[in-house]
């Protein structure tokens, strides 16, 4: 089970909503598309702070199971492609509140 692409998905994620939400701490635009993209971005941020300690999780877990030579058939490509899709649809699951909850402010 390989979790490098996970992990890479979810730093670029992070990379890509990083110069918005956190160092700026308003955001840009401003109307209904400044609203949808505030609502993006934290989604977006969300998800890959979640992916990543999940894929960690995984690593983690698999990093143990290799310790047990009886448990090898949980180690396989499809489990990890599994367990990679489970990280993410749990990411996106946890982190669709913010869908709802943000909202960009008019400037002033």
């Amino acid at each position: 089970m390989s979790p490098y692409p996970s992990i890479c998905g979810a730093f670029y994620c992070f990379r890509v909503i990083w110069p918005c939400v956190c160092v700026r701490r308003s955001w840009p635009i401003e109307g209904a598309t400044g609203n949808a993209s505030c609502k993006a971005a934290y989604v977006a941020r969300d998800v890959s702070k979640v992916a990543s300690v999940y894929t960690l999780v995984a690593l983690s877990v698999d990093r143990c199971l290799a310790s047990y030579p009886t448990l090898g058939h949980l180690r396989t490509f499809t489990v990890g492609k599994l367990v990679c899709a489970v990280v993410w649809a749990t990411s996106v699951l946890l982190a669709s509140p913010y869908g709802y909850l943000a909202h960009a402010s008019a400037s002033r």
